[in-house]
């Protein structure tokens, strides 16, 4: 690429990765003589302006190629390149039969995006160019584009009785340049002289560097190469790529980081190594190979390498990039002839790199007319979606399969026509164990659609009933009423200093500002057990499990914010520091609990009272953490204090990871537990980390709020 679009990258600052290297990139990018590369002045070099002769762009006259196309596939513009030189295959060895290799291949260009796509062929036939397109268009719906208009050059393969029944079939719109006005599939030319320069340039630097390796026929992954390079580095008038455009998405710009010099020495880890077994001592254990681009099936992080030896060319991951060419050498006496017929006309000096169009005087030399704009274009990709699903229909994913529902369902008639309906069967908690509000009840459920047959519903004259269109109905059945629960006379207490509220360890992540005191109610309710302990949300017919799909819906209706959306809170008014526990109303609550947390600690032999000069490395502090113990119904259950080491403080190379289990591991055994219908135990282990033995001393202070009786030295 450019030197300039490197200095806009250096700007944006997406490939600076420590202080040294921003530092260097920004005097690079104040450079206004740019330095000269070999490579791209033997690549690049084009004829000098004639002297006296002054031209002038007509500024009206900027892209008129690509007036009025605003959306990703609403034109776009074919063409074939046609190269002398043969091109190997990228899934052989080196070693295909000449008559088999690439001779050029068939290029896409996007009007509004400028996406580029290039599929190799090995004729330029109509079977090559249609598979072509089947390729091109693949990708399009795998992103979302619908091509809808087709702009090609007058020849042969594009004027084929095949091709021209798969675009009637698509109802897609195809017409022509006229004879030998290229200029009128300017956008496809001109993206083909960029990515062969590009393509050219990147060949031409990797045989000086390394000459040993320079081989005329690996040009295909230059090229592809070049491709990737075209859409993914963003323009400098616009900071967007058109891979953003095309996919409506952005690229990650940290992904440059895995583009390297192509053609550069790549050493690939010894295949025995990665896969954990061992070498003879004295064997190598890398391959030197050549990296020969991405590969367009994995991340970006997985390279393609050529291996010099058996000419394959694999995606690795465990290698090393040489980009500057310093483990390997070359001389001017051993540069590959770049005078020979396969480097001098494989790219811009033949003849046929534009093909020749076929003489037509029937067709017309004018543009076809243009759309009218967004209505049009949307009619003509409905219609071309429609003619895509005739032709090739997708295929619906396989159904998940069905478990025998607690609660018999009955089938639906099999008279009646196909119709979305669902019923949803909403499990009733006990009143026993959830102090849920009823007025929170009855307004979810008067704010619920329902179904008019339902016989628990209480038609007004008032409320409409709901349109015939609406196939989604969630009937909700009457509740057993159930007695309020009773109110804890527990006074709640409350960090010094703040004002009064209920504790909430749930917050709403979507909508920090909403209040989520109702939507925790109907989080439990939504979860809570039925009767006869089936734990299930939702049942389809046939007392399938609920989909995603059909819980998303189901959630929408009942205005229920997504349970994935929740997460703890970070502030926990249970939990206090030392100085917030002192100055609670609970203050000879917490002493008591530190002394029989100290108390534990000694009769358990957890330290040894010594003078502070006999320490022989730093003397690490100490916290308290007190923390109020609750019942499910909120009533305090316990005060608990925890005396801990500030070991971030400690200072040394050692370990200090201790194994915890995970809180999301205890849910899934309580998960399995109540399916399989085990039954559980549980043990507490009381202090439980000071139970390990020391390897080496570790000093302390006393922790705060006590000292040792009798002693006048610090201890």
């Amino acid at each position: 690429m450019g030197f300039k679009k490197v200095q806009f990258l250096f700007c944006s600052g997406v490939l600076a990765t420590a202080e040294g290297s921003c530092r260097l990139q920004t005097a690079a990018r104040r450079l206004t003589t740019m330095p000269l590369c070999a490579a791209c002045q033997f690549g690049k070099q084009t004829r000098r302006p004639t002297p006296g002769k002054i031209s002038h762009a007509v500024q009206d006259r900027d892209g008129i190629l690509k007036k009025d196309n605003r959306f990703p596939g609403q034109r776009v513009s074919v063409d074939h390149f046609v190269c002398a030189t043969k091109g190997r295959l990228l899934e052989s060895f080196g070693k295909t039969n000449p008559k088999d290799m690439y001779d050029g291949g068939c290029i896409f260009v996007d009007h509004a995006s400028g996406y580029t796509h290039i599929t190799m062929q090995a004729h330029l036939n109509t079977h090559g160019t249609l598979q072509s397109k089947e390729s091109f268009e693949l990708l399009c719906r795998n992103v979302g584009v619908v091509p809808q208009e087709y702009l090609t050059y007058n020849g042969s393969a594009f004027k084929s009785r095949d091709y021209t029944a798969s675009l009637v079939e698509f109802r897609q719109i195809y017409c022509f340049a006229g004879t030998g006005t290229h200029h009128q599939n300017g956008v496809a030319e001109r993206a083909i002289r960029s990515i062969m320069n590009i393509a050219r340039t990147m060949m031409l630097h990797a045989a000086i560097h390394w000459n040993e390796t320079a081989d005329p026929t690996i040009w295909p992954t230059a090229v592809l190469h070049a491709v990737w390079l075209f859409n993914h580095v963003p323009s400098i008038s616009t900071a967007i790529s058109p891979q953003d455009i095309f996919t409506r998405t952005r690229f990650p710009q940290c992904k440059f980081h895995d583009l390297h010099v192509w053609g550069c020495p790549t050493y690939v880890l010894h295949k025995k190594i990665s896969d954990s077994m061992k070498l003879p001592c004295w064997q190598p254990r890398s391959d030197r190979c050549m990296f020969v681009g991405l590969s367009p099936t994995h991340a970006t992080n997985v390279p393609l390498v050529l291996n010099l030896q058996t000419g394959a060319i694999t995606p690795q991951f465990h290698v090393v990039f040489d980009d500057w060419f310093a483990t390997v050498t070359a001389s001017v006496d051993d540069l590959p002839d770049f005078q020979s017929p396969e480097w001098a006309h494989m790219f811009g000096d033949s003849t046929f790199l534009y093909p020749e169009d076929v003489d037509d005087n029937d067709l017309s030399d004018s543009t076809p007319p243009d759309l009218e704009l967004a209505v049009q274009s949307r009619f003509q990709q409905d219609a071309i979606h429609d003619a895509i699903d005739t032709a090739h229909p997708p295929t619906p994913l396989p159904l998940p399969p069905r478990f025998p529902s607690s609660a018999p369902v009955s089938a639906p008639s099999s008279a009646s026509p196909p119709s979305l309906n669902v019923d949803l069967v909403w499990p009733s908690p006990p009143s026993s164990t959830l102090p849920f509000t009823p007025s929170l009840r009855r307004q979810r459920e008067n704010s619920t659609l329902t179904d008019g047959s339902s016989p628990q519903r209480e038609q007004s004259s008032q409320q409409r009933e709901p349109p015939a269109s609406q196939s989604l109905s969630i009937p909700t059945p009457q509740p057993s009423a159930s007695p309020s629960p009773p109110v804890s006379n527990v006074t709640h207490h409350q960090r010094s200093g703040c004002t009064t509220k209920q504790p909430s360890r749930l917050i709403d992540t979507m909508n920090p500002k909403r209040k989520s005191k109702a939507n925790i109610c109907q989080f439990n309710d939504m979860y809570a057990p039925t009767d006869n302990n089936d734990f299930s949300l939702v049942h389809e017919p046939f007392g399938t499990p609920c989909s995603p799909q059909l819980l998303q819906a189901f959630l929408f209706a009942s205005n229920i914010p997504n349970p994935d959306a929740y997460k703890a809170s970070a502030s926990d008014p249970d939990t206090l520091t030392f100085d917030q526990a002192m100055s609670s109303p609970d203050k000879h609550e917490w002493i008591k609990a530190a002394n029989l947390e100290i108390a534990e600690l000694v009769a358990k032999g957890t330290w040894t009272e010594v003078f502070q000069s006999e320490a022989h490395s730093k003397i690490l502090p100490g916290t308290w953490v007190f923390r109020r113990k609750r019942r499910p119904d909120g009533t305090i259950k316990k005060y608990k204090a925890r005396s801990c080491v500030r070991g971030d403080l400690q200072e040394g190379d050692f370990e200090t990871f201790a194994p915890v289990v995970a809180w999301s591991t205890i849910c899934t055994v309580f998960v399995f537990a109540i399916t399989m219908r085990w039954e559980m135990l549980t043990v507490d282990f009381t202090n439980a980390f000071v139970q390990a033995a020391l390897q080496e001393p570790i000093w302390i202070h006393v922790p705060r709020g006590f000292r040792v009786v009798g002693q006048t030295e610090p201890t």
